[in-house]
């Protein structure tokens, strides 16, 4: 830089402060898409984990209106999750894929028969344990022992009440499923999901499960 006499007067060099450069895990949490897929793969975590600690069970059963009071009848006690075989005729196929701890088998169907299922249950390795409540309109003897000589665990006769219908399922599950040691639970961040009680918390506050 020239002076009044023409002399070059030195500039002092003043450093620039560095630029910081956003690290790429930090640019790319601005992006909605990455809180998208850290969703869903607490949602994978969460049904995985629910799957586990909430028992299955599978209705087999036509009527839409039972299914429907059963469902309600099932949201009274302890959550759990819930599977319809459509058609009927399905419920091995389901049972074999998803292994429900409970399935409640309608022993009338249009187009089959509740006891062929059953059977076909039964004949199979994979759903042989699975225990099974009968649903029947029939009150005779010689149905009710014919269904259970086919492998039923219990029966219910048509119209039955929510109660009993829960007292008959918790009965059986008790008999059937293992049962999870009180101190087991499992946690994610400010999730605690806790087998003992089949509770879940968020941040110290109780989930309602449905």
């Amino acid at each position: 830089f020239p002076g009044p006499d023409h002399s070059r007067i030195p500039v002092p060099h003043v450093p620039l402060p560095p630029v910081k450069t956003p690290a790429a895990s930090d640019s790319i949490r601005h992006y909605p898409v990455f809180w998208v897929i850290k969703l869903c793969a607490f949602c994978e975590f969460l049904i995985m984990v629910l799957g586990r600690i909430m028992p299955k069970i599978l209705i087999v059963e036509d009527d839409p209106k039972i299914v429907e009071a059963i469902g309600k009848a099932l949201s009274l006690s302890r959550a759990y999750v819930l599977h319809v075989a459509r058609p009927p005729e399905s419920a091995l196929t389901l049972a074999i894929e998803i292994r429900p701890d409970l399935i409640l088998l309608d022993i009338r169907l249009p187009g089959s028969d509740g006891r062929l299922i059953l059977r076909r249950l039964k004949e199979n390795a994979a759903t042989q344990p699975i225990p099974v409540i009968f649903l029947t309109g029939l009150s005779g003897e010689g149905d009710r022992v014919l269904g259970l000589n086919l492998g039923a665990d219990d029966y219910m006769v048509k119209p039955f009440g929510a109660m009993e219908l829960l007292a008959r399922i918790e009965a059986v599950l008790r008999r059937t499923r293992p049962q999870s040691p009180g101190h087991v639970a499992l946690t994610a961040g400010n999730l605690r999901l806790d087998g003992a009680d089949r509770s879940a918390t968020l941040r110290g506050k109780r989930l309602k499960l449905q």
